[in-house]
């Protein structure tokens, strides 16, 4: 416990400037190097999303669920990563109703697979555990930028960012009771911007099956000591590649599992 408390102490103000980042305050913060670890260290990261899960609970910004990146998404190989990222995801960048790509400085967008988790932190140790505590799914778009200059120099920085997501929504729920669980990556969806198809894809490109995301994220919450007993959505990304953010509409087209549409202003 008494560690516990030095961390958040010591980490208190960076995390305090790293929220105002995300709350996008109007005024002048510290360089992101200063605010996140210094190291590389995977502890350092978890310790900096612990301290920012609780921080944003005081803020009334609450962690609503995780995303997950699999080992072959282009964030992770860009910066020679191996493994899984998980990164938290808080209620202020969930269904925002508006972004532009000019003020929220958008870099890309990027579809993904949600899933809603009852007893995340319970039962989630293999797939099948996780497949049958997941209650519902549901088309998911994410816009994303970079809170630094350019990109994320390290996997550290990227993860410590949250993978620069500016706001993540998802379509409507869908009860995992109604289909078969196979169906959920064998059938292939497409995005489109404008009505142009751009971007097709597949659950199944999430590791193999979006339920072995679930087993990171349930995981990634007992290492953050995440709350328990709470329903969390878990975005499972790397879904299609992602792709460089215009101005329109863009609509993620899944056949009988659905549609959402997204607008970004210039």
């Amino acid at each position: 416990m008494r560690q516990t408390l030095r961390l958040l102490s010591l980490t208190r103000a960076p995390v305090a400037d790293y929220i105002d980042y995300l709350r996008q305050v109007d005024k002048e913060l510290p360089s992101l190097h200063e605010i996140f670890p210094k190291s590389n260290a995977v502890e350092d990261v978890v310790e900096f999303h612990a301290s920012l899960c609780a921080a944003m609970e005081e803020n009334l910004f609450p962690l609503i669920g995780f995303k997950v990146l699999p080992p072959e998404h282009e964030a992770i190989t860009t910066l020679r990563g191996t493994q899984p990222v998980c990164v938290p995801i808080f209620s202020n960048l969930f269904q925002r109703k508006s972004v532009s790509v000019k003020q929220d400085r958008l870099q890309y967008i990027e579809t993904a697979v949600c899933l809603e988790v009852k007893n995340l932190l319970e039962d989630c140790s293999t797939a099948d555990a996780a497949s049958l505590s997941t209650v519902a799914f549901s088309p998911s778009l994410e816009v994303s930028g970079s809170r630094f200059p350019f990109y994320a120099p390290t996997l550290t920085a990227m993860a410590c960012d949250l993978d620069g997501c500016v706001s993540i929504t998802k379509g409507c729920s869908i009860s995992l009771d109604s289909i078969r669980r196979e169906s959920l990556t064998a059938t292939r969806f497409v995005l489109t911007h404008n009505q142009e198809p751009i971007q097709t894809g597949s659950a199944k490109l999430c590791m193999e099956t979006p339920f072995a995301a679930v087993v990171v994220a349930a995981a990634y919450a007992k290492a953050i000591r995440a709350p328990a007993k709470k329903n969390f959505f878990v975005f499972c990304g790397g879904v299609s590649p992602r792709t460089p953010i215009q101005a329109g509409t863009y609509a993620f087209e899944w056949g009988r599992f659905g549609r959402l549409a997204y607008s970004v202003l210039p």
